[in-house]
């Protein structure tokens, strides 16, 4: 990590000569390959890979090992640096001008260039820039008035300098980086004039480039190309060395030497599996990030450097998640998936996950949820400036156009349709009502989907106004559209739906019937309470659930009899859910059942975490005795909530088996709430 706002450290982009990729065995592969070829062959060796693969590293290894050799003479051709210049002709002097640092051969050397130059090379290699072999073969003859070719003066100057030295090796890199069509203009100048003996150039390109260079130097309207980039490829370059992916363990090895904090080796390990392992890239990732963290470093507070690092690497390897990230920007996407990242899990959550194939094919990714359950979260933070900091531009185009509103609210998909509600829910009335109708028209649509997804789309708007025509749709409708219906009633949450949502309740699809008992304790109508006791008795074990949970959300006292009775249910998210209800609603007249609950060792551990949980809310002091012994539990989320039900009672007696609880060696969380209980008992005590 960088140590201060002050100090950016960014990675050069030069190539190694140190093995830190796993290339030292391609190197001397190579090296026995050239030194066990016929000098007096001439040869062309590619390098192939992808743009920041390594080639050029490979090469400079390559070239090391020469570098002590008598017997080879070597040359590094920069093909970038002549990108503006006729590339042949700088090629050639390139080379003769490295025969010239020689000082016996200085004034060879130097002649050589001259008598070059005399041969018309720079005007010759212009025009060869737009001409076939054969056809640059005949203009330099019609033009030359010579009596040796150019190759031939040019194998006669090979010869001179390298006197007593067997080979020539002449390495030329980043064409990669030049048009296209310079690459085709250097292998050309190749094979027509430095074909000859000793020579032996190695050359590092991306075989897509060669390919691309072919249609551009020989396209044409009226005629086919005249050869394929690939049997292009296999006339110049005799032997074809493609660089295999770098392995994860050399890339380890790499980021390892690259001396970086754990947090951005975290991210760049991610970094680095999704580019292919490319060592230029995880670079470039990593100076980005930096200088991104030292801009956040300067605002003062406003943006958490970490978390906006953070963000950049959603940007770098998850691109089209950080679209949508920004896009649904006001659903929270982001706090949603970090939470099903870190295993939060309610019934609200789960209804999201299952009705959004977005959030599923996000959470569903391994290395992003890995990424999202990392501190530090987003949870709770605007992520508004972040976004705007890091240059992305919000897209407008679902409060552009009416037609992509309706597309998003009728695609089922949860967060599409919650953007493209909140974008309804910002027009001006007459338009919002006009878009409303639209939507209400589509529950008569021949297409079971549209209609279903139109019901669950007017939940999301949440307008009154669609409340009549939703029940309707739960009367008449179809299983899917009923259940939606039951469900968007609830979202609205207007009381006029309460007669049709106990009726839905009473019989039909357990869906249906599910769903209607949720919305009536969203609703909070206390008029629903008999019915919804009904639901509890007999319904099925999803229906059962959710009255419970109803039970607990209206809070009428009235239902305490029969969440009582519903601690006797088979199942155990029934027995859950009646437990919490009790808590909630707060009568002391269900302490007693609840101590018996608490005391049962042999009951479910997360049924008497959430008893003691709910013997906090309802705070009688009669519960203090049971609680005290569950500060002993051997399960530790009883402890905890024990815990922090005697903090909420705030009665004294607690007070010495707290103190004992501090000296739990189980686990720190047992201590830690039990501090905090004592904290809250003497807070209340000095009221």
């Amino acid at each position: 990590m960088v140590e201060a706002a002050s100090k950016i450290e960014i990675f050069g982009d030069s190539p190694t000569i140190e093995d830190g990729l796993g290339f030292d065995d391609y190197a001397n592969i190579l090296l026995e390959l050239i030194g066990n070829f016929d000098a007096e062959s001439p040869l062309t060796i590619g390098i192939h890979g992808r743009w920041g693969s390594g080639k050029t590293s490979l090469m400079k290894m390559l070239e090391k090992r020469f570098k002590d050799d008598k017997n080879v003479k070597t040359v590094w051709f920069n093909a970038w640096a002549y990108g503006n210049e006729p590339i042949g002709l700088a090629l050639l002097q390139q080379i003769l001008n490295e025969f010239q640092k020689d000082e016996k051969l200085k004034d060879k050397g130097k002649n050589l260039i001259e008598n070059v130059g005399k041969l018309g090379i720079d005007a010759f290699l212009r025009k060869t820039t737009t001409i076939t072999l054969k056809e640059a073969e005949d203009l330099f003859k019609s033009r030359i008035e010579i009596k040796n070719t150019l190759r031939d003066d040019f194998k006669n100057v090979i010869n001179e300098c390298l006197q007593d030295r067997e080979r020539l090796v002449v390495f030329i890199d980043d064409l990669d980086r030049c048009l296209p069509e310079k690459t085709i203009e250097i292998l050309e100048v190749i094979k027509l004039f430095l074909d000859v003996p000793k020579c032996i150039f190695v050359i590092g390109v991306e075989k897509e480039v060669i390919k691309k260079g072919i249609e551009v130097r020989y396209k044409s309207k009226e005629q086919e190309l005249p050869i394929s980039g690939q049997d292009y490829i296999e006339k110049i370059i005799q032997i074809p060395f493609v660089l295999p992916p770098i392995r994860e363990a050399d890339m380890a090895a790499f980021i390892e030497k690259l001396g970086i904090g754990e947090r951005e080796k975290g991210y760049v390990t991610i970094v680095a599996k999704y580019t292919g392992c490319n060592p230029r890239k995880v670079k470039l990732f990593l100076n980005v990030l930096r200088i991104r963290r030292a801009i956040a470093e300067r605002t003062g507070g406003e943006i958490e450097p970490d978390l906006f690092a953070k963000l950049f690497v959603f940007e770098y390897v998850f691109l089209e998640f950080y679209e949508n990230l920004v896009k649904y920007k006001d659903q929270d996407i982001l706090c949603t998936l970090e939470r099903l990242a870190r295993g939060d899990s309610d019934e609200e959550l789960e209804e999201e996950l299952g009705s959004s194939e977005l959030l599923k094919k996000y959470h569903e990714n391994d290395d992003l949820s890995s990424l999202l359950r990392d501190e530090p979260l987003f949870c709770g933070i605007d992520i508004e400036p972040y976004i705007y900091l890091s240059g992305a531009e919000v897209s407008q185009e679902v409060t552009a156009s009416g037609e992509s509103v309706l597309d998003e609210l009728l695609s089922g998909d949860y967060m599409k349709m919650s953007r493209a509600a909140d974008a309804v829910n910002k027009m001006p009335d007459l338009e919002k009502q006009q878009s409303l109708n639209v939507v209400i028209s589509k529950l008569k649509d021949e297409a079971a989907n549209v209609c279903s997804n139109a019901t669950a789309a007017l939940g999301v708007i949440g307008d009154a106004g669609a409340v009549e025509a939703l029940k309707e749709a739960l009367e008449k409708g179809d299983a899917n559209v009923r259940r939606n219906a039951a469900k968007a009633l609830g979202r609205i949450g207007d009381a006029g739906a309460v007669e049709a949502l106990e009726k839905a309740l009473e019989k039909g699809d357990a869906n249906v019937r599910s769903n209607a008992a949720s919305a009536l304790g969203v609703i909070g109508d206390a008029g629903a309470v008999e019915a919804l006791e009904k639901a509890l008795e007999k319904g099925d074990a999803t229906v059962r659930r959710n009255a419970a949970k109803a039970l607990g959300v209206i809070g009428d006292a009235r239902a305490v009899e029969a969440l009582i009775e519903a601690l006797k249910d088979k199942d155990a998210n029934v027995r859950g859910n009646a437990v919490s209800a009790l808590g909630r609603i707060g009568d002391a007249g269900a302490v007693g059942v609840l101590k018996e609950v608490l005391k049962d060792k042999d009951e479910d551990a997360n049924l008497r975490r959430n008893v003691a949980k709910a013997l906090g809310r309802i705070g009688d002091p009669r519960a203090v005795g049971v609680l005290k012994e569950a500060l002993n539990d051997m399960n530790a989320n009883v402890c905890r909530n024990a815990a922090v039900a005697l903090g909420r009672i705030g009665d004294p007696r607690a007070v010495e088996a707290l103190k004992k609880a501090l000296e739990d060696v189980r686990g720190v969380d047992r201590r830690v709430y039990a501090e905090k209980a004592l904290k809250e008992i003497e807070a209340k005590q000095n009221q």
